[in-house]
Parts: C-alpha cells; structure tokens; sequence
C-alpha cells in the first residue's frame, strides 16, 4: 500500500509539471528529481509513470521537428535526445513514438504523392481548354508525380527510417495498410514511368530512388517485381510495335531493349518471348490487313512471306494461320511465278521453295496446282479466240504464251466450247508462223510448240500440215 500511495503521489506531482503535453522546466526537473530520491522509488516504477504521462509532450515534439517537410535537422534532433532523456522516456519507447509520428507523417506525404498521380492521370485523359498548352499541361503534371515520390524518399532518408546497404533496403516504417494499395502500386509504376522519361543522369538518379520508394510504399518484392515486369513488357511492345513495321531489329534496337531488360531486372527469357511474340504479331496482322482489305495478290503475299522468313519465323508453322488462307497465299505466289516464268517445266525449285514455306501437305499442293492451272490454262484460251476473232494477233500470241508456260506444268487438252475445232487450228498456225518469224524453230521451240498441241487437242498436227 505504501509504495503505491508513493507512486500516486509522483504521478500526480509529474502530472502536474508534465501533463497534457507540457514540458517540464530545469526547476521542474530538480524537484521532480529530489521527490523520487524522497519517495524511494525504483526506476522500473518511475519509467512506466513517465511513459504514461510524458509520451504526449515527446510526441508533440517530434512532430513539431518534423515540420512540415518531415525533414529533422541535425540540431533539432539533438534537441529531442536531450527530451527524451529529460522526460525519462526509454529508447524503445522514444523509438516507437519516433515511428509512429513518422508513419503519420509518411501517410501525409503519400496522400499527397496519390493525389498528384491521380491528377496527372486526369489531365491527360482531358481535353485542353481554349489557349491551354497540353503538352505543358501533362508535363507540369507529370513533374509532380516524380517531385512527390522524390519527396517520400528525402523524407525516409533524412528522418533516418531507411537502411540501405548496397541493393538491399529495409524500411523502419511503410504504407502498408494505410493507404489503398492499388494507388501504391499505382504510384510505383508511374515513377518507374518518369525514370524512363528522363535523360542520362537524371534516369539514373530516378532509377536509384526506385528501390528506397517500393519499400517505403510498403510493396513487396514481388510486387514490384510484377510491376517492373508488366511495364517493361509494355515498353518492349510499344516499341517492338513501332520498330517492326520499319525494319527488322538492328544493333541499335538491340541495345535499347538490352537496357530496358537490365534497367527493369527483366528475366531473360521472357524478353526473348517478347521478341518473339511481336514479330508473330506483326506478320499476323500484315496478314489480317491483306485478307481484310481484299488485296490478296502475288506481290502483298510475298511481302508477308519474306517479312516473315527476316524475322526468322516460319509462315507455314509459328503463326498458325488457317490453311485455307495458307493454300490462297501458295496459290497466289505460285500462280504468278509460273506466269512470270519462275517454274519453268524442267525446274521445279521455285515450287518446292514455296510449298516447304507455306508447310502445306503434298496432296493440297497438288490440288491446287492442278485447279490453278487448269483455270488459267482455260482463261488464256478463251483470251486467245477472243483476240483472234478481233484480228489482235499479238494479243494471240501473248495469250497463248502464257497458255504454254501454265499447261506445260501439266500438259492436257484444255476444253472450250467457246472456241471452234477451226479456231484451235487458226490459234496453232498464227502462234508457230509468230514462234519461226525469225528461222526455223530450236530445241526449245519444238517442246513449246508440242506443248500447245496437246494444249489444243491437235497432237497430230505437224510442222508441215500447219504451214500448209
């Protein structure tokens, strides 16, 4: 009972001097002093009365140093070591009300740093009124999401809740569970935004603040390993985007990803998916754009092909396109070669080269030669009576050309019903005087006009009888 009327009676004298925040004076400190020598109190029991009573005024304080930058001169933390002890506050205490008005001023500085984020984000969502600038508007807009995240750290940094060795940062106090972690994870990846829109040392600079603020906002490292890893793949997509429809990735190309994957600590592999993805993306849509805009002809589909084989793709295996768009794409390319005199009969390479890029089974290859060839072989026939009949005859000659070249893929008499027995025969001796205006036919000559012959139905027709 006595030693508790002995404590009662310093509390409620300590109350007196140091109550409701007040801060005793050196006399105060004296007398108070000289009571506790008289009440014979131990210093276990004298702790737990001044924590009670003088935590208040410490923490009142604190927060009067911090001001409102949060920052805490040298001097003026001098200044609270000398309270504490004065007030007879232990350090772990001290240590936990330092913190706790710490996170309290954290909390207002992050408050702050969202607002200016989501702010920023508003502004370029809107339009610029009459005689506003936008681009200075974003600007200004963006420069205070990276002046308020640079402030979060000066702040951790100067009031010494930060300890850094090398990589590794440790915060005393966070955000966490104190303010929406979307809007933290937010902010994180809007700096992380701004460090790329810097230059040289400023990035760099940016850059180092970037470990310091993920743990201050409280992320984990997971977290921000996330965040690192969907920016980055944005950015190699946007560029990749862009980069793909001019070139294939040079050098320069190289080292500028090379730099994202190390400024963002990107695994190595999923930037090479990356990579890999976007050039599928972009023959893809080449692809798209040529069936959808109806402008399917040899040349667009080569252009696809050949932009395809430069990124090292396979047209015919990595896009997984239909196969009916990859038989229409084989047909387009091999019916103007074999127009073009690319597949000539006794060399079939041009063939084979298409058929392996487009990986189109033996029988649809065949398919689709036959059926290509048969419809040109009957369009340039019908060509053929039609000129003859307007008396064109290079108009004959040029069509029966072109009638040789696809029939000799596949020789076989090409039926019309709109061209008569006797205009088959006309069509032979108009094209054979045409081929031997110039001497006697060659080697070559012979095959082609045998050729026409099957071609035509008058495989018994011979030099002399047509010339007769």
């Amino acid at each position: 009972v006595t030693e508790r009327y002995r404590s009662d009676a310093y509390r409620a004298r300590l109350t007196e001097k140091a109550g409701d925040g007040k801060i005793p004076s050196e006399a105060d400190d004296d007398l108070l002093a000289s009571l506790r020598a008289f009440l014979d109190l131990d210093d276990a029991t004298v702790e737990t009365i001044h924590v009670d009573i003088c935590a208040a005024a410490y923490a009142s304080s604190v927060r009067e140093t911090m001001g409102s930058s949060g920052i805490i001169l040298d001097e003026y933390r001098e200044g609270l070591e000398k309270l504490q002890t004065r007030l007879r506050i232990p350090d772990s205490v001290a240590e936990e009300i330092y913190l706790g008005e710490a996170r309290r001023k954290l909390k207002e500085l992050g408050d702050k740093a969202v607002e200016s984020m989501m702010e920023a984000m508003k502004k370029e969502t809107e339009a610029p009124k009459e005689g506003e600038d936008a681009g200075k508007m974003n600007m200004d807009a963006r420069v205070a999401i990276t002046a308020a995240a640079t402030q979060l750290v000066d702040f951790a940094r100067a009031a010494k809740l930060t300890i850094e060795e090398g990589d590794q940062v440790i915060a005393k106090v966070n955000l966490r569970g104190i303010t929406d972690p979307k809007s933290l994870k937010e902010l994180y990846k809007q700096f992380l935004v701004e460090c790329f829109q810097g230059q040289g040392e400023q990035s760099d600079k940016l850059f180092a603040q970037s470990p310091v603020l993920g743990k201050v906002l409280g992320l984990e490292e997971s977290e921000t390993n996330s965040i690192k890893t969907d920016l980055g793949s944005l950015i190699y997509r946007n560029y990749l985007n862009k980069a793909l429809q001019e070139r294939t990735p040079n050098d320069e190309d190289r080292e500028f990803l090379a730099s994202i994957q190390t400024a963002l600590g990107m695994d190595a592999a999923l930037c090479d998916r990356l990579l890999e993805d976007m050039k599928k993306l972009r023959v893809s849509t080449m692809v798209e754009q040529m069936f959808d805009g109806s402008n399917l002809s040899a040349e667009s589909v080569a252009t696809v092909r050949e932009t395809s084989e430069r990124f090292g793709l396979e047209i015919g295996v990595d896009l997984q396109l239909p196969q009916n768009r990859l038989t229409r794409m084989f047909r387009a390319e091999i019916e103007d070669a074999i127009a073009s005199g690319d597949v000539p009969a006794d060399d079939t390479g041009r063939l084979s080269e298409l058929k392996e890029a487009y990986s189109l089974p033996e029988a649809v290859v065949t398919k689709e030669l036959e059926q290509c060839i048969e419809k040109r072989c009957a369009g340039h026939l019908l060509q053929a009576g039609s000129a003859l009949r307007r008396g064109q005859n290079d108009a004959v000659v040029e069509e029966i050309d072109m009638l040789i070249r696809f029939n000799s893929l596949m020789p076989f008499k090409v039926t019309s019903n709109a061209v008569l027995p006797n205009e088959l025969e006309d069509l032979l001796m108009r094209y054979q005087a045409s081929a031997m205006k110039d001497g006697p036919l060659d080697a070559e000559g012979e095959k082609r006009m045998s050729v026409l012959r099957t071609a035509l139905g008058l495989e018994k027709a011979t030099n002399e009888t047509v010339s007769a």
